[in-house]
């Protein structure tokens, strides 16, 4: 798996944070979204995000919000997709990227 920060993607006239998360032959990118960002229209943004001569290229998006731990998917034509296996993981991965936490269990 591959975990690529990439903060370059325009919207309006501020960034957007986001990264881009590869697995079992499938690419996401995934954005963290809380109630106090600004009201996004999901679907349209996947649509432009997930463009891959436009945007940021990828199959899918995934929506991580932070306050319920909540996980949604919308394909690359902004369809909501709910969630499936290779999301799940990349969402795993990231989270646990970012909280540190190693790939490699140790057993006692």
């Amino acid at each position: 798996m591959y975990i690529y920060i990439l903060r370059s993607f325009m919207k309006g006239q501020t960034f957007m944070e986001f990264t881009k998360l590869h697995t079992s032959g499938r690419d996401y990118i995934l954005i963290e979204h809380t109630s106090s960002q600004p009201d996004t229209h999901l679907p349209t943004l996947a649509k432009h995000i997930c463009n891959r001569y436009s945007g940021a290229g990828a199959g899918g998006l995934i929506v991580l919000n932070d306050e319920t731990t909540d996980i949604d998917v919308y394909s690359h034509k902004g369809l909501y997709a709910g969630c499936d296996l290779s999301a799940a993981i990349c969402a795993a991965a990231y989270r646990c990227a970012k909280k540190g936490i190693s790939r490699t269990a140790k057993t006692l």
